[in-house]
C-alpha cells in the first residue's frame, strides 16, 4: 500500500466515524396493574397532562391526542434537551401510540403504551415499548440510549400504575421485580 493509498484508507475512517450511526434500540417494559382497564386509561390521560412529574408541558389537544414538549436533562453526551412528540389515544385498540414531531438531537422516538386485560386476575398488564436513535455518534451509544430510557420506562410506568390503583381503591402492590418484565 502506498502512501497516497492509506493517507486516503486513514481520511475514510476519519470521516466514517463521525457518520450518524442509524441503529435504534427498542426497549420494552411493562408492569401489572391491579385496576380496571378504564382505571388505566384515566391513569394515562392524567400522565399525559402531569407536567411536574416529567418536566412537559401540553402544546394543544384534541379528543384523541395530546401534543407535549418535554424536557430530558441531563443526558449523557448530550446534555439537556427539548422533545417535542404527540400522543395518539387508540382506545379502541387498547393503546396509545407516540412519535416525534420535531427531529433534534433524536431522530427516532416512537412507540405505545398497550393495555392487556388480565381476565383470570382481573387486573391489567400495561407495557410500554420504545424506538429510540440519535444521530449523535458517540462511544456506547445504544447502551446510553437503552439504559436512560429503561429508567424513565419505569418512573412512567410507577405513575400509571400508582394513580389507576389508586383510582380503583385497591391495595398498592410493591415494585416487586417478580411483577415487572422487560
Amino acid at each position: 500500500m502506498n502512501a497516497k493509498s492509506t493517507l486516503m484508507l486513514g481520511a475514510f475512517a476519519a470521516i466514517a466515524m463521525q457518520l450518524p450511526a442509524h441503529a435504534s434500540v427498542v426497549v420494552e417494559d411493562s408492569i401489572v396493574v391491579n385496576a380496571k382497564p378504564e382505571a388505566v386509561w384515566k391513569a394515562l390521560r392524567e400522565y399525559q397532562r402531569e407536567e411536574k412529574a416529567f418536566h412537559k408541558k401540553v402544546v394543544s389537544s384534541t379528543s384523541n391526542s395530546v401534543s407535549l414538549k418535554e424536557e430530558f436533562a441531563r443526558l449523557p453526551v448530550v446534555g439537556t434537551m427539548m422533545l417535542s412528540y404527540i400522543e395518539v389515544n387508540k382506545p379502541e385498540e387498547n393503546r396509545v401510540d407516540y412519535r416525534l414531531t420535531e427531529k433534534g438531537t433524536l431522530n427516532k422516538f416512537e412507540g405505545s403504551w398497550i393495555i392487556e386485560e388480565n381476565k383470570t386476575t382481573g387486573g391489567v398488564t400495561l407495557k410500554l415499548v420504545t424506538e429510540i436513535d440519535s444521530w449523535v455518534p458517540a462511544p456506547f451509544k445504544n447502551h446510553v440510549l437503552r439504559s436512560n430510557t429503561k429508567k424513565g420506562m419505569e418512573k412512567r410506568l410507577e405513575f400509571v400504575k400508582e394513580y389507576a390503583e389508586n383510582l380503583s381503591g385497591a391495595n398498592k402492590v410493591s415494585a416487586d421485580p417478580s411483577k415487572r418484565s422487560g
